[in-house]
């Protein structure tokens, strides 16, 4: 998050910020929203994770970073160029240029240092900010996946996941969960939908 902060301060791009994070994102925007409130103008969170995760997860972190391996060898280049549709790249409605483009960054960053830190370190991560919830005051948008929403089952399903998130913003008039349609990388779809939300927290945010 610091290293977030960093960069948009040396590009000149200062707050306030609108934040639209994914997945694990979610625990950086919580916690920079939490650490400088007066930075943050409102968030729009795309099926983002939540501290409570940790008491549903039987998560063991790999020890091994094969995919940097492969990465290395150039296996993965390989792969990608005999069959372009192994990334979700020709599933977002892309170009041919723009799939090419896609899948050499996702050759790049396969197998980094950062993103297998990161999986090395969810637990702990999703556990030191246990109790945080998103501070009233910020307009707040929670986008759930309908596979994540509507999971049936034990454990971690549809019932559990929307609890979570309706608790990290209890409290707080100005939020509110959409569910749309689709997996885990819902902007991958509904990308008109999402933007709609977005400008439109933007524009009332000015």
């Amino acid at each position: 998050m610091e290293e977030i902060r960093q960069a948009l301060r040396k590009a000149n791009i200062l707050p306030p910020y609108l934040l639209v994070p994914h997945s694990i994102s979610g625990l950086r925007a919580l916690y920079y929203v939490n650490k400088y409130p007066e930075e943050i103008s409102g968030i729009v969170g795309l099926d983002i994770s939540v501290p409570e995760q940790a008491d549903h997860m039987d998560y063991a972190p790999e020890t091994f970073n094969a995919y940097e391996l492969l990465r290395v060898l150039g296996v993965v280049r390989v792969m990608l160029m005999l069959d372009p549709s192994l990334s979700d790249a020709t599933s977002m409605g892309l170009s041919a240029p723009e799939v090419s483009q896609y899948n050499r960054i996702t050759n790049w960053v396969v197998g980094s240092h950062a993103i297998f830190g990161e999986g090395k370190a969810l637990l702990d991560n999703l556990r030191s900010l246990r109790g945080q919830k998103f501070p009233a005051g910020k307009p707040i948008v929670l986008i759930l996946s309908s596979v994540s929403a509507n999971k049936k089952g034990p454990g971690m399903n549809g019932t559990v996941w929307r609890a979570m998130h309706e608790r990290i913003v209890e409290g707080n008039p100005e939020s509110s969960i959409v569910v749309m349609a689709g997996e885990h990388y819902i902007h991958h779809h509904n990308e008109r939908k999402v933007a709609e939300i977005i400008l439109k927290m933007a524009e009332g945010h000015k």
